[in-house]
């Protein structure tokens, strides 16, 4: 007789894309993620995204929660807490609750602070596709 076995996902597992891998695509999680590679499109998380100084990032961003240590091309909605440490370079806009920007961390664009509601959709905004905004990145 056999039993129905049922997979629980872990509340605090976290995904994890190592320095040497590229995607090209949406990347979707409903736990924390954090990339150290290269992504090509959109993330979005149902909790928090973590970018290590390795990653590069050519999309939007929209989760919960982020804290941000490498170069990004694209719209960055966080409903919550958005944390900048001081190696990131965002080219892009902002819109968070909350913001913390660590000495030496740079952004181009506009920041909107205040009561966000995200839906992880992307609201309609510009999203960077051209590829001349792409080629910043890598400068």
């Amino acid at each position: 007789m056999m039993k129905n076995k049922t997979t629980e996902i872990q509340a605090n597992s976290i995904s994890l894309i190592s320095a040497n891998t590229k995607i090209v695509g949406e990347v979707h999680s409903d736990s924390d993620i954090r990339i150290d590679g290269t992504i090509e499109g959109n993330i979005h998380s149902k909790a928090k995204v973590v970018l290590g100084t390795s990653a590069q990032l050519k999309g939007n961003i929209i989760c919960q929660n982020a804290d941000i240590s490498c170069s990004t091309v694209g719209n960055i909605y966080v409903e919550n807490l958005l944390k900048l440490n001081s190696t990131a370079n965002i080219k892009g806009d902002i819109f968070t609750r909350k913001l913390v920007v660590e000495s030496g961390a740079t952004f181009i664009g506009k920041c909107e602070m205040g009561d966000q509601k995200i839906n992880n959709e992307i609201p309609e905004v510009k999203t960077y596709k051209n590829t001349e905004v792409f080629s910043e990145i890598e400068k």
